[in-house]
């Protein structure tokens, strides 16, 4: 899902494509958090992260 997320960005996807990718970002961060990774790490795996 992550992948498909990035090749939309990378193509362009308007502003409120990026908020729709924003989103869908934190709920994979969340999702990963509940399967038993750490904020960071999950916040990592999703792109959340300011420096990825």
């Amino acid at each position: 899902m992550i992948t498909d997320i990035n090749e939309a960005c990378a193509e362009g996807v308007g502003s409120s494509g990026a908020v729709v990718v924003s989103q869908l970002r934190v709920v994979v961060s969340q999702v990963l958090q509940i399967s038993g990774l750490s904020q960071a790490e999950a916040n990592q795996r999703a792109g959340l992260n300011a420096d990825a």
